[in-house]
């Protein structure tokens, strides 16, 4: 890679969100899933995703992911596995720190579901 050049920027994308009715169950090879699902759109609750890159400063470069402002260690070892993958196919990656947000424009419970009659209220913005 070129030093010379400072390599740096954002790329964003927004996508309505989609829940599972019937999800498959395990995957294979690189997420690809073993059996079909069912599933809806909601064309008004939608998921952004915003990535920051920057030349790495290290020798490695860093991954870090944020969801909803706050650091899920859980799905970023995921994300991390998912891009470190891709080094083979596209090499400027793996000279590039990234900044991975992502938040929704609806509320996801973190805990178990309130009950049915609390979601007759629950839209998206």
């Amino acid at each position: 890679m070129d030093h010379s050049k400072s390599i740096q920027g954002e790329v964003s994308w927004q996508c309505p969100s989609n829940i599972a009715i019937i999800k498959y169950w395990g995957k294979y090879g690189e997420q690809l899933p073993k059996n079909p699902s069912i599933s809806f759109t909601l064309s008004q609750c939608h998921t952004t995703t915003s990535i920051q890159y920057a030349q790495k400063k290290g020798e490695k470069s860093s991954i870090d992911f944020l969801f909803e402002g706050n650091r899920n260690e859980k799905f970023a070892a995921k994300i991390i596995k998912f891009i470190t993958n891709l080094y083979s196919r596209i090499p400027v990656l793996e000279n590039l720190d990234l900044m991975i947000q992502s938040k929704n424009s609806f509320l996801i419970p973190q805990v178990s579901p309130p009950p049915l009659q609390q979601w007759e209220h629950w839209h998206c913005a």
